[in-house]
């Protein structure tokens, strides 16, 4: 019963996060403030209930100051050759490193 229990509560809360996110998008240019503090709910609920987020959804938001991440607004993206992956880095400092590219294998 306890199992059941918790995968209702789990997917109620994923569904809760994916709304915050996108009415955080929405928000950004009109009320900043706002969209920041649906991405400081959204990551409370991740934190609190210990879901996983999603690939796409690690890369909407700045963990540390939960500012949504909208490429030359408020992120700057990078390629880094060395590694190949992409680096976005926050206006606060963060950087988070993203969407490795493989190089194919030789047989």
């Amino acid at each position: 019963m306890r199992n059941v229990n918790e995968k209702l509560i789990k997917s109620a809360v994923a569904e809760s996060i994916n709304t915050l996110i996108s009415r955080a998008e929405k928000e950004y240019k009109k009320r900043p403030n706002l969209s920041r503090r649906y991405a400081k709910m959204a990551w409370a609920l991740v934190k609190k209930h210990k879901v996983r987020l999603t690939s796409l959804q690690k890369t909407k938001f700045c963990k540390r100051c939960h500012e949504i991440w909208i490429p030359s607004e408020s992120v700057s993206v990078s390629f880094d050759h060395k590694n190949n992956l992409f680096r976005l880095k926050c206006r606060c400092g963060y950087v988070r490193r993203a969407g490795s590219i493989k190089k194919p294998r030789a047989n």
